[in-house]
């Protein structure tokens, strides 16, 4: 692709740019109508198109693939210039922005092309790209389905039978899958399958043009420039499909009776389609150089400016889409960026929802009604939601509502939702969820003085943080031990593990020191790692600095004494989790600072959450009750990523003219990876497998059910979201799109660390119950 320059160009991508911006059309520019402009638009660069029409079709194609809401008239806006004698380049451009698109790796680059490139074949441009369309029908992936949908939905020239055709190969890929955005845009197809895709309330732009077609420009039928293997691999590359959960309600009435016309189905899958595209073109983020580009008020004025696409249509509505839309990011805990190489700009899903949210507040008062409603029906039917993006959202509420005061209408309702409600209720579960992060933010006494906080809802937020004391006299010894030896506690430690080792050696003369002593009474090495992590947890209760320091000193002789032992490495966390009971924070924190000190090994918090005598609220079982553990595998999980992701960068500069993956420590940090990654999926996988047997003797003997059974089933189904949650992630990571709230350093594209085929054949056996196999086999993206 050539390079497009100079002050020409400049002047013509601000006119573009200006046409394009929806928002502005709606205030400012409101005196002149789109076609209007468009009009004006064609006829000024008449005069550039004649001296380099490739370099105008491009600058078009260019701003096209940045503005989500002038796709459309961009299609227009090619055909007046194919008009204009420009139609071969205005083709090879289209052609060539999906081609680039594709090649960058950019989810919401190619859509924005392909939309551009049916609009194009909408206005009389080009022909239908029927060789696109088959090409990502062809070994579909959810990428393809998700590209191929949208194009469906805005297409008017594809053949009515080759639409039947496509929308049922679609039908075929969802068949069986859970509820979500894709499975939306099918069904919305599928509802209209014997009409022509002919959107009318978004070809207000095309009015007054559709009769000055040049009727000798032969219509040749359809190639495409890019070869359909080409497409495929491409998008199969792409790091998001940007398809998201479904979010449970509709409060598009709230506020009263609006005037205008219900939108299709279609039109509803669109409209949430494009809110996608605002949210992912316009994203804030920062350039290789550093420099932050974007604005956080531009994604919601451009948001707002949807309805303003639609003719007649009921902003209400829409504004209820775009709120269904920004939930689904909260809960799908994806980058909203799909690059392959843009890794600065990869962010955090529940920070972006949040930025989102609270300025389309701002803009637009009945949006924040509109997006309490659908809050509060989310709540009504979260059973609804998967686990992990329940989770997920109860963050981003917290966030939310630490950044408005804490105001909330409905405190009153959901006291009375959750009254008496069983552990594995999950309304209960998410404000339990919701107030531990929320108290992360702030603290209890402010939210129990929230304005209309009720007192009912006390029990459920999250206690004191106090640590607790020394549990018998030998960790008291220790404990004092620690504290008589003053910072050198570290050093004293290690001497005393010294003197331990040699006591039985003769040569070894005078008498024991205090803090050797107290060891010695103990016993054994299991009981001497709990005593010493106690112990050193207890002497930095003051702050988290000074445990942060008691953990830096006492790092090494606990390490050596603990790491690679799998007993040693469980006592050291049941002290943690003694030590700071009431603390889902503090247990995190500091089981995250074990691992980094290399006291731990990061499979050791995967095996202590998972192990059938772990009786602390950080056990598997308890992730009914509220997401602790899941935190603690997280940890698990990332660090390990961690690991590999710092041996390669080791690798790279201790041996640079050889490939990193060769590195025998790279080696030994991916099979670590592996085994953290199978020693979770195992044991998730075996205690499903335990809860469904049981299920089947329990109909067998035709007993009716009860709490239990219930906690199972809720367990069962959380389990699952785990595994197909932590699935997702280390195939993120694996293409280098990891959020960087979970990684210590710069993105880089990791070795797979899970294989699901190895996976399946190592956890999924025989002897396992079938239907669960099944379940397990959708989880891995293996169904």
């Amino acid at each position: 692709m050539s390079v497009v320059g100079g002050v020409a160009s400049l002047r013509l991508v601000q006119l573009l740019v200006r046409v394009a911006d929806v928002h502005a059309r709606a205030t400012t520019d409101a005196g002149s109508s789109l076609c209007e402009n468009l009009a004006a638009l064609a006829e000024a660069a008449e005069g550039e198109i004649a001296g380099d029409a490739e370099r105008v079709a491009k600058l078009v194609g260019l701003v096209a693939r940045s503005s989500p809401l002038g796709v459309r008239a961009f299609g227009v806006l090619g055909a007046l210039l194919c008009r204009r004698g420009a139609r071969a380049a205005v083709r090879a451009a289209a052609e060539t922005a999906l081609g680039d698109a594709l090649a960058s790796g950019r989810h919401v680059d190619a859509r924005l092309a392909a939309r551009w490139l049916c609009e194009l074949a909408n206005a009389g441009a080009c022909p239908a790209p029927h060789a696109f369309f088959r090409a990502l029908a062809t070994d579909m992936t959810e990428a393809g389905a998700a590209m191929l949908a949208l194009c469906l939905a805005v297409s008017r020239t594809i053949a009515l039978d080759d639409r039947r055709e496509l929308v049922a190969e679609l039908a075929r890929f969802v068949a069986g899958r859970r509820a979500d955005s894709l499975v939306a845009g099918v069904e919305a197809l599928m509802a209209e399958s014997d009409l022509a895709p002919n959107l009318e309330t978004l070809e207000e732009a095309l009015a007054g043009f559709e009769e000055e077609k040049d009727e000798e420009e032969e219509e040749e039928e359809g190639g495409f420039g890019t070869d359909a293997v080409t497409v495929r691999e491409s998008v199969a590359r792409f790091a998001s499909a940007y398809v998201l959960p479904k979010i449970p309600g509709d409060a598009s009435g709230v506020g009263g009776e609006e005037g205008g016309t219900p939108l299709t189905p279609v039109e509803r899958f669109v409209a949430s389609e494009l809110a996608k595209e605002v949210c992912a073109a316009f994203r804030p983020g920062a350039r290789w150089d550093g420099i932050v580009v974007g604005d956080r008020s531009q994604v919601a004025k451009q948001l707002l400016g949807i309805p303003e696409i639609f003719r007649d249509a009921r902003r209400g509505e829409i504004e209820d889409l775009v709120a269904g839309v920004v939930l689904g990011i909260a809960a799908s805990g994806e980058t909203s960026d799909g690059s392959l190489t843009g890794a600065s700009r990869a962010g955090d899903a529940c920070l972006d929802a949040l930025h989102v949210s609270l300025e389309l507040c701002r803009e637009s008062p009945s949006f924040a009604v509109r997006l309490a409603a659908r809050i509060e029906l989310v709540f009504r039917d979260i059973d609804e939601i998967d686990y992990c993006c329940a989770a997920r959202l109860a963050v981003w509420f917290a966030h939310f509502l630490n950044n408005t005061d804490l105001k909330w209408p409905y405190w009153g309702y959901w006291a009375t939702a959750v009254d008496d409600a069983p552990v594995a209720d999950p309304q209960r579960r998410f404000l339990c969820n919701l107030f531990e992060a929320l108290v992360r933010l702030s603290y209890v006494d402010r939210i129990k003085c929230a304005d209309g906080f009720p007192e009912a809802l006390h029990p459920y937020l999250p206690r004191d943080p106090t640590p607790a004391e020394p549990a018998t006299d030998a960790e008291n010894a220790v404990a004092l031990a620690i504290q008589a030896a003053g910072p050198g506690f570290g050093d004293a430690m290690t001497a005393a593990l010294e003197e331990d080792n040699h006591e039985n050696d003769q040569q070894q003369l005078g008498e024991p020191t205090p803090l050797s002593a107290a060891f010695r009474a103990l016993g054994d090495s299991v009981e001497r790692c709990g005593a010493a992590a106690r112990a050193a947890l207890l002497v930095g209760r003051a702050s988290v600095s000074h445990a942060m320091a008691a953990l830096d000193a006492i790092a090494a002789p606990l390490g050596d004494l603990a790491r690679g032992d799998e007993n040693c490495e469980a006592t050291c966390l049941d002290a943690l989790a003694s030590v700071w009971a009431n603390s889902t924070f503090h247990v995190a924190l500091f089981a995250d600072a074990m691992v980094r000190r290399g006291i731990l090994r990061p499979r050791a918090l995967a095996a202590w959450v998972l192990r059938e005598d772990n009786d602390t609220r950080w056990a598997a079982a308890n992730i009914v009750a509220s997401t602790a553990p899941l935190e603690i595998i997280d940890l698990a999980v990332d660090r390990s990523l961690d690991l590999v992701a710092a041996a390669l960068r080791a690798a790279e500069q201790t041996e640079p003219d050889q490939p990193p993956e060769s590195s025998e420590l790279v080696a030994d940090q991916l099979d670590e990876a592996k085994e953290v990654c199978l020693e979770i999926f195992a044991r998730l996988v075996a205690k499903l497998d335990a809860y469904a047997t049981a299920k089947i003797n329990d109909d067998d003997r035709m007993d009716d059910d009860d709490d239990d059974d219930d906690t199972a089933v809720a367990w069962s189904a959380a389990a699952l979201s785990v595994i197909r949650d932590l699935a997702a992630r280390y195939d993120r990571a694996r293409r280098a799109c990891l959020e960087a709230t979970r990684r210590s350093s710069p993105s880089r594209p990791l070795p797979r660390v899970f294989d699901p085929a190895h996976v399946q054949a190592t956890v999924v056996h025989d002897g396992i119950e079938p239907g669960l196999a099944d379940k397990i086999r959708a989880c891995f993206l293996l169904g």
